[in-house]
């Protein structure tokens, strides 16, 4: 079980001190396997892009390894596209080979990913989720006029993942996309469904989950709350009617079962929906 805070998810954008409510969402008695850390963690420019990939202070005051050695629980790290004015491309001062665009750029070495993913390492980072692939691919300006490049790009990526001994989740990602994880050990993951909003159709995820198996990677259907109502959340009343169905087939898929229920130890979670999971998951 993985606890998520990405759209949908209780703590999407909504917390005064993330330091305290991850520390408080480890500290219930939960068997967690991870913690994902959505687009709110890191620095953006003013399109959202991606500046430079570390934690703000408004965010984690001490910084992510602090916390890690703290809770002892792994994370998933959330990223974007990268802006063109990231630190880390050489026109920008950084020490890295970028193609920048107008507003976006991409790596063009592996050895950036290598150095990106061996320094997140150290405050626990065990699978890296790649989202925003449409947006990346759609605004790249080079792979529209180089044929190889997107390939190098995932490949890089892919291998640096796999030096480091690290995982990869795509998210809102193309058939292209899909296609070319079959050259990449270290993609193991892919979402498969739109983002959840607690009420919502995105559990139904039959045609896409067969495409992914197809190619190997386990489907995720994205975060869901396991109880109804959560008193306080970013989407008002919204309410999750189908609690039971979201968390059997978070289990049954196969892929990651990310629960984003408000972290106040957890009481209003729903028991018979924790069950579920557990009883499924042991008959896997």
């Amino acid at each position: 079980m993985n606890y998520w805070t990405d759209n949908g998810a209780y703590y999407y954008y909504n917390s005064d001190n993330y330091e305290d409510t991850i520390k408080d969402i480890t500290n219930q008695g939960l068997p967690l396997t991870s913690v994902q850390i959505d687009s709110w963690w890191y620095y953006k420019d003013g399109n959202g892009a991606v500046l430079n990939w570390t934690a703000t202070p408004e965010t984690f005051p001490n910084g992510l390894q602090p916390v890690f050695a703290e809770i002892s629980t792994p994370f998933v790290g959330h990223n974007r596209w990268w802006s063109g004015e990231t630190t880390y491309a050489a026109a920008n001062g950084g020490n890295y080979d970028f193609v920048i665009d107008q507003n976006t750029a991409v790596p063009m070495e592996t050895r950036f990913w290598d150095d990106l993913f061996h320094n997140s390492t150290q405050w626990g980072l065990i699978m890296y989720e790649q989202d925003w692939l449409n947006v990346q691919t759609e605004y790249t300006e080079v792979f529209a006029k180089n044929v190889t490049a997107a390939r190098d790009w995932l490949l890089q990526m892919g291998a640096g993942a796999e030096h480091n001994n690290m995982n990869i989740l795509y998210s809102m990602a193309w058939p292209r996309h899909m296609l070319q994880s079959v050259e990449i050990p270290a993609v193991t993951n892919i979402r498969v469904s739109d983002d959840y909003r607690p009420g919502n159709y995105q559990w139904d995820i039959g045609v896409t989950s067969i495409y992914s198996y197809a190619l190997g990677l386990a489907p995720f259907k994205d975060s869901f709350w396991s109880t109804d109502t959560q008193p306080g959340s970013p989407y008002g009343n919204d309410t999750e009617f189908r609690t039971d169905l979201q968390s059997l087939i978070a289990t049954m898929s196969t892929g990651i079962v990310g629960i984003g229920d408000k972290g106040l130890k957890f009481e209003k979670i729903k028991v018979q929906s924790i069950n579920t999971i557990f009883s499924w998951t042991n008959r896997q």
